[in-house]
């Protein structure tokens, strides 16, 4: 552990990010909700919509993380974000990267 050390106090981001992976194999991680940020073009939601988002997630019906890339911005659950907000709560837990997939995976060929 301690070559890790060395890179986390350098204050270099990258190997950071490469550290952490490391010690992170699941991606899986609590944030505080403050550390998240938002995409720059919002879809409009109604406030309804979030309410029982939220009234769902104080139910136990709705335990999904929020899906964030390496700067931490929202990938995916949004409105999820937006009910924990208005529930007060401090940390989510998050997935880093969880929704890349290589190219590869998705291409395919027809042969006769």
């Amino acid at each position: 552990m301690d070559h890790y050390s060395n890179h986390i106090i350098s204050g270099d981001t990258q190997q950071n990010t490469v550290v952490l992976n490391q010690l992170f194999d699941d991606n899986l991680r609590e944030v505080p909700l403050d550390k998240l940020r938002l995409p720059k073009s919002l879809p409009l939601f109604k406030l309804r919509q979030i309410q029982t988002i939220a009234d769902k997630i104080e139910a136990g019906v709705i335990d999904d993380l929020l899906l964030v890339n390496e700067d931490f911005m929202i990938v995916k659950g949004l409105k999820r974000f937006y009910a924990l907000k208005r529930l007060g709560r401090s940390r989510v837990r998050v997935c880093i990267d969880c929704n890349n997939r290589s190219v590869a995976d998705e291409l395919f060929s027809i042969r006769k």
